[in-house]
């Protein structure tokens, strides 16, 4: 793989050059906003409700508010542009030590940036964090399986500092009896979570902390159902698909919460899935597992967006390399490989520019994205689940021998 780079940097060198290009030129997208809310809290005051993440992650772009905004823009971009390098080296090495990977390694890293080139291009081109939350989650699990659990402790509690999305994999530690690791990762967070407090003085890190649960509440009136066709989480998906089913109710504020209370019943059921899933798997951290959690993650935050699809790309990587012998097997798995083709085709040229406008509305009024997600979970389910019974058998013959 770095050969492979060292050998193509040409390329990569070019996309750095107008990925900072448009970063200077373009005014708009979140990166305008995090900045925006730093120099509100360099300032002395308090960034919250517009700012959506949690206190200590303004830390990242106080220092980025220093300078004239279009170099901030260009400084994030490139912070962003060194993360991809990095993914690109960790999702080789997951996908190389996966027992599905039957691929030449040109081809699977040509596979690795025709799947994530696309997404990738969008979170820089907005300014977006999505990048840093598949590069937190990729570092933790490669650290986990290279037994650099410190280093891995740090890691998380960055994610979770920015973004809260990698928490996910504190279940994976709560399942694996990894209890000293999770308090360190909170005794990390704690700490970390003082900063903002001193720095800002004349909000005080309570009210800071206060302000940032009021303003991301699932359960309230802003997160607790998103109505915005550009929604891929449960809380959009479902309000689409259960209006059939609370169309009777004439208040909308109790069809709300029956929607609410359906979007938490299947956010359950996930996370059990979850559960049940790193219970039958091993201490080792595989492409597969990962794959799932990030695709659950993005369906019980709420406010996931069209940018979040970059943690869908990992999925999307791991079932194209199986998709070759589900073609040919026959039968309802033809059919059912087939569809998922067809559907990550869609993905890969979705765009106003490629399928036009309409098409476009077409599929975001219908929740195109969530449905890539479940039926890709459901592809992923099944997978784990010969993978399980297969690592039973190696278990049970090692045993007997």
């Amino acid at each position: 793989m770095k050969e492979t780079i060292r050998k193509y940097w040409p390329p990569f060198l070019i996309y750095l050059l107008i990925c900072c290009i448009r970063s200077f030129q373009r005014p708009e997208g979140d990166i305008h906003i995090y900045l925006k809310a730093a120099n509100v809290f360099l300032r002395g005051d308090n960034m919250y409700p517009y700012y959506l993440y949690p206190p200590p992650s303004i830390l990242i772009f106080a220092p980025l508010s220093l300078v004239e905004e279009p170099v901030g823009r260009v400084l994030w971009a490139i912070f962003n542009f060194i993360l991809f390098i990095r993914i690109l080296f960790l999702l080789y090495d997951f996908l190389e030590a996966s027992i599905l990977m039957k691929i030449k390694p040109r081809q699977l890293m040509l596979l690795i940036l025709l799947s994530c080139m696309g997404m990738i291009d969008h979170n820089i081109q907005l300014g977006q964090m999505t990048i840093v939350m598949l590069w937190t989650s990729l570092e933790f699990c490669h650290l986990m399986n290279h037994k650099k659990e410190l280093k891995a402790v740090f890691v998380l509690a960055f994610g979770i500092m920015m973004k809260l999305l990698p928490g996910i994999f504190l279940l994976w530690l709560f399942v694996k009896k990894k209890y000293k690791l999770i308090a360190l990762v909170f005794i990390v967070l704690l700490s970390i979570s003082l900063f903002p407090g001193l720095l800002n003085t004349h909000t005080s890190n309570q009210v800071l902390w206060i302000d940032w649960i009021k303003t991301i509440n699932p359960f309230g009136n802003r997160f607790g159902v998103e109505s915005s066709h550009t929604v891929i989480s449960l809380n959009g998906f479902l309000l689409k698909y259960t209006e059939l089913l609370t169309g009777f109710v004439s208040s909308t504020d109790v069809q709300t919460k029956w929607v609410s209370i359906i979007v938490n019943f299947f956010r359950i059921v996930l996370i059990m899935f979850l559960w049940s899933l790193y219970r039958k798997t091993t201490d080792k951290l595989s492409i597969l597992e990962i794959s799932i959690s990030l695709l659950v993650c993005v369906l019980i935050f709420p406010h996931q967006m069209k940018y979040s699809m970059l943690l869908f790309t990992p999925a999307m990587i791991l079932i194209l390399l199986t998709l070759k012998s589900d073609i040919h097997a026959g039968g309802h798995i033809t059919f059912i490989s087939t569809i998922m083709l067809g559907l990550f085709l869609v993905f890969t040229i979705y765009g106003r520019d490629t399928i036009g406008d309409k098409m476009v509305d077409l599929l975001d009024s219908n929740r195109y994205f969530s449905w890539l997600i479940l039926i890709s979970l459901l592809k992923l389910g099944f997978i784990a689940q010969k993978k399980i019974k297969s690592d039973s058998r190696v278990v049970v013959q090692t045993q007997q021998e």
